[in-house]
């Protein structure tokens, strides 16, 4: 039973000091809403995934000219060069 009341008090206690800080706040869901306009003023979101986009189908155009050079097998055994192996 003292065990059972000392751990109601620290979850008093907890509880307390949790509402103590939300009730310090003037308006928590202005504070809040405020923060995300000026996250989403400050990285806007379409420009990024505009640019996100834009670099993707770069990629895949480099990708493309890339698997179009062909590089030659050289043998050097016939050019008497087998020192190239070692």
């Amino acid at each position: 039973f003292i065990t059972n009341t000392v751990y109601n008090k620290q979850i008093d206690q907890d509880l307390a000091m949790a509402f103590n800080k939300d009730l310090k706040r003037k308006s928590p869901m202005t504070d809040d809403y405020g923060k995300l306009e000026l996250f989403h003023e400050l990285f806007n979101m379409s420009a990024l995934s505009e640019e996100k986009e834009k670099i993707e189908s770069e990629l895949v155009l480099a990708e493309a000219k890339a698997s179009d050079v062909k590089v030659p097998y050289i043998d050097w055994y016939k050019l008497n060069e087998p020192q190239m192996f070692d």
